[in-house]
This record gives C-alpha cells, structure tokens and sequence, in this order.
C-alpha cells in the first residue's frame, strides 16, 4: 500500500505540509497500517469521504458518530469563519491520533466570495484557502 504524494504545501512562515492521496484503500486501511495518524476531510456528509468513514472515525476515536456530524454540520452551514476543526483521540489504543474537518465548497464560510453567475466561489479560490488554513 502506497500513499501518493502529489505536492507539499509551504506555508508563508516556512513550514510544509505534504499532501497525498490513496484512493484504492479505505481510510481503516491506511489507519491500520500506521502510515497516517490523522486525516482531513471536508465536512460534507452522504456519499462523501466524511460520510462513508464517520463510523469508522467515531469507534477509532472513542466519540459518537452524532457528534462528528454536529461539528460537521455547524462548520458546514452555520460558521461564517474558514475554520479547521479538529478532533482528536479519546481512546487508548486508537490508531489515529485525531481527524480534522474542513469547510466544503459549499460552506456557508465560502457564500460571501459566491460569483452570482455561478453561485458557488471558483474552486480555485475554495482549494488556495483551504490548503493556506492547512500549511
């Protein structure tokens, strides 16, 4: 099992962030292995990464899958701030020391840089803010 590392992400005080992809093996997958000890998603739920692994993350993590999707759901259509939210472990023996939720492209956060023709903010700009909050 290899992750592909597609690019490293250098913030603007020096520090990186490489990021990667796997999208033959399920996140319990990568967990298990211990190549990874956390992962960031986007808060959308349903047919999404968030939503296919929520069971997975609250039994690794010790937390309530109601609770993830809480958090999800109030930085996805309520918070008005690009904001990273992180939870972390609250089981001993958990592979993953925590996950962190980003704002989707249809985040509440993103309404105000919407272009009226289009509705929704470019994805350029939704992929330069998220991987900035990140770096």
């Amino acid at each position: 099992m290899a992750i592909n590392w597609f690019t490293t992400l250098v913030s603007k005080s020096g520090f990186s962030t490489k990021i990667g992809d796997d999208f033959v093996t399920a996140f319990s997958d990568l967990a298990q292995s211990g190549e990874v000890d956390a992962f960031i998603v986007a808060t959308e739920d349903g047919f999404s990464p968030l939503g296919a692994a929520r069971g997975f993350f609250a039994d690794d993590l010790g937390r309530r899958e109601t609770d993830i999707a809480e958090l999800a759901n109030w930085n996805r259509f309520q918070n008005e701030r690009v904001t990273l939210v992180g939870l972390d472990s609250r089981r001993s023996g958990s592979r993953l020391r925590g996950i962190i939720l980003a704002p989707s492209e249809t985040s509440k956060c993103y309404e105000r840089f919407a272009v009226p023709v289009h509705g929704r903010p470019y994805r350029d700009f939704y992929y330069n803010v998220t991987f900035e909050a990140i770096a």
